[in-house]
């Protein structure tokens, strides 16, 4: 029997739905199948990849004007994020979608429609999880961005991560960080460099069982009762010993990728400080990035 936990529960809402999806959408198959354009498309070029931790608030983001850029979930809500120039985002929260219930769904359906239309304006290639079609197609979301679904059908502990394949099913993560570096190798980028993707959020969590509410938690600010309504709701659900296993598939997830990473001559490296990923080469953002 398959152990369900906090985070890593989303791959199964994925994989459940987008399954669902496949079956019941023709559209969506081929839209999928359509992912081959991307196939080393950057070959021998780097990338960036922005996550949404606290670290991201030291890196100008205007260095980054002319690299390729991926960013995630809720980068418009960093202040300057349009400074990036992003070329590729993804959103993989489930509640974007409409996927997991929400006790405020009106205040998150808002942000997350200035969210949609603050992205739009950069104009980059958008990557979601195929069990949104349903959703994308309701709200016209494909006639306003450059939509481009991924199939999440296997995942790395039970097979290890062998082949990236966007026109076929990719590997479910506990972070869209990793989702962004199966996009980002499929694409041919040689050289791919993590900022803002501190892994900290085990800190966060662990203090928040203790009863302790944690104010930093990302690059952006969130409001205050929305905080505090979330670690409520965290401390009254969470055990321990999920929240270190799911940890563990966190950390494990990068291992892996490095694993492939290397194996296909990616040089896969992190540049964020702080950070508790170890199994990745370091980077220095001040010697790659020229002020």
């Amino acid at each position: 029997m398959k152990r369900i936990i906090y985070e890593s529960l989303k791959n199964l809402v994925f994989e459940r739905y987008g399954l669902l999806m496949l079956k019941k959408y023709p559209e969506l198959g081929r839209s999928i199948k359509n992912n081959r354009k991307f196939k080393n498309i950057h070959q021998k070029e780097r990338c960036f990849i922005l996550g949404n931790a606290p670290s991201l608030r030291t890196v100008d983001l205007e260095l980054l004007a002319d690299e390729f850029v991926f960013s995630v979930n809720y980068f418009t809500e960093l202040d300057g994020f349009e400074k990036a120039g992003t070329n590729v985002h993804l959103w993989t929260d489930p509640r974007f979608f409409e996927l997991w219930e929400d006790p405020c769904l009106e205040v998150t359906r808002r942000r997350f429609k200035k969210n949609y239309h603050q992205i739009s304006e950069l104009k980059p290639v958008c990557f979601v999880p195929s069990g949104a079609f349903p959703y994308i197609k309701k709200h016209r979301l494909d006639q306003l961005l450059d939509i481009h679904y991924l199939l999440v059908s296997k995942t790395f502990t039970e097979c290890g991560i062998n082949r990236i394949n966007l026109c076929g099913g990719v590997y479910g993560c506990t972070t869209v960080v990793q989702f962004a570096i199966q996009v980002a190798a499929y694409m041919g980028f040689q050289e791919i460099y993590l900022l803002g993707c501190d892994s900290t959020n085990v800190l966060t969590l662990l203090e928040t069982i203790l009863g302790n509410n944690v104010k930093d938690r990302h690059a952006y600010n969130c409001d205050e009762k929305e905080n505090i309504r979330n670690s409520r709701k965290l401390r009254s659900s969470l055990k321990t010993s999920d929240v270190l296993y799911d940890q563990y598939l966190l950390f494990e997830g990068y291992n892996r990728l490095n694993q492939y990473c290397h194996a296909h001559g990616i040089r896969l490296k992190n540049a964020s400080e702080p950070t508790l990923i170890t199994g990745l080469e370091k980077a220095d953002i001040n010697k790659i990035l020229i002020r």
